[in-house]
């Protein structure tokens, strides 16, 4: 069986810690990249990503922006899916990880704040 190198598109949502609903994210487009070659590549060579698009990368402690031109909001999640740590505007040629992280969202600059994520939500995704 031959498997496919493309990436799948995934349904985010989110649920906070004041409300037991999930709701879904402003994103329109979230990329899955789950195989090593497709998080080894990540969003290099790749446009900017636009206010409604994300990268999902799992499993993902620590990325970098070597290569990039442009910044990065990046959300580190554990094993369920709960924010560990939030890193706004993540600039280029940097590193930044986090212990426990199991996944990471990579999103435009600027999307943390849009879509209020905090330390604590919980993300749900589904492969579209």
């Amino acid at each position: 069986m031959k498997t496919s190198n493309r990436l799948q598109h995934l349904a985010l949502r989110r649920i906070t810690e004041n409300s037991d609903l999930a709701e879904p994210l402003d994103l329109q487009t979230v990329w899955y990249a789950r195989r090593f070659f497709q998080r080894l590549r990540g969003l290099l060579g790749r446009p900017a990503l636009q206010m409604d698009e994300g990268l999902l990368l799992s499993p993902c402690a620590q990325v970098h922006t070597f290569g990039m031109r442009y910044a990065l909001d990046v959300v580190f999640l554990d094993r369920r899916g709960q924010v560990l740590q939030c890193m706004v505007g993540l600039q280029p040629n940097r590193v930044a990880g986090k212990s426990g992280a199991r996944h990471t969202l990579e999103m435009a600059s600027g999307s943390i704040a849009r879509q209020a994520l905090a330390v604590g939500d919980r993300l749900l995704w589904e492969v579209r």
